[in-house]
């Protein structure tokens, strides 16, 4: 039957309300305590930030405070190899270089064999020029591989959706970002997209930054907005007021649908050696957090992947 009567909305509700993870974190305060928990299954995050703000550290971020949580990343633009380094780098401390490093003289990297372990339910796809409809089956292929639904989609990022030809046309942005909400809903998952901000804004990514900022905009289906900024970004900084500033990410909830925004933002530390991301005052020493997942048996792993490759 396609439609449903109240008891039917209520009995779901209830399904929803008592699942162990009804909604996903941020594994930051900032956006977890204001949103009452985090992302809603059928709900999406937008994170807007200028180009080398830090958007897909912010995004690897959640996935590291959520390791097991069944998740699908979308590189649109970097490779997975690169994307798995940079996981790597956050959850460990290592940084990728020095990861690399141990490669090229014939060494195990404990880094790696750690982040395999830690994340046996994330997937990932670096295909270019991916839509949304495509997002769609790959996200029901991955929880159909898993035995799990997938919980958690982030694409990075939203101009790159449908290929480049995307580029410049506001209406197709608009669209995409309608859409990712019809994936959202359909799937029953949380996504989290990143979003460029429009260099016309000039802001530079070193300034606070507004909802009219994103390029070509895309924020008016999202639940939930995060502007970012980096004021070493600032040309006019000095090295030596650059290097003090090295670390800082101000973070800055610009809407949120489960209560108040803050547009002011907060500042957190961004590692620049390792891409992790915590309170102004956390030394990094802390071990990942994250929700508990769905199914019944949190400790088991899927079976052997090896062979597995998306195409």
């Amino acid at each position: 039957m396609n439609v449903l009567d109240v008891n039917h909305g209520i009995l779901s509700y209830q399904a929803w309300a008592t699942d162990p993870t009804p909604r996903i974190g941020f594994g930051l305060p900032f956006f977890d305590e204001a949103t009452r928990g985090g992302i809603a299954k059928a709900e999406c995050a937008m994170i807007l930030a200028y180009s080398s703000v830090g958007k897909t550290s912010l995004g690897l971020n959640v996935i590291v405070n959520n390791p097991l949580i069944p998740t699908m990343f979308f590189s649109l633009e970097m490779s997975w190899r690169m994307v798995v380094a940079r996981l790597a780098a956050i959850h460990t401390g290592v940084p990728t270089w020095e990861i690399e490093g141990q490669l090229r003289r014939g060494e195990t990297s404990d880094a790696l064999l750690e982040t395999r372990s830690r994340y046996p339910y994330l997937l990932g796809n670096d295909k270019s020029e991916l839509s949304i409809k495509e997002m769609t089956a790959l996200v029901k292929e991955g929880g159909n591989y898993l035995g799990q639904q997938i919980r958690l989609v982030v694409i990075d990022y939203l101009e790159l959706i449908g290929g480049a030809g995307m580029l410049g046309k506001a209406e197709q942005v608009d669209k995409a970002a309608q859409k990712i909400r019809s994936l959202a809903k359909d799937c029953d998952c949380s996504v989290i997209v990143l979003h460029q901000v429009s260099k016309g804004d000039g802001s530079g990514g070193h300034k606070p930054l507004s909802l009219d900022s994103g390029k070509f905009g895309g924020h008016h289906p999202m639940d939930y907005v995060v502007g970012a900024y980096a004021p070493r970004l600032d040309r006019e900084l000095s090295k030596d007021a650059r290097d003090r500033v090295q670390d800082e990410l101000w973070l800055q909830l610009l809407k949120n649908r489960s209560g108040q925004a803050h547009p002011d933002g907060i500042k957190h530390r961004l590692n620049s050696r390792t891409g992790r991301l915590g309170g102004w005052d956390t030394q990094f020493l802390f071990q990942p957090r994250g929700y508990q997942p769905t199914f019944t048996d949190a400790g088991s792993e899927p079976d052997d992947r090896e062979d597995f490759a998306w195409q």
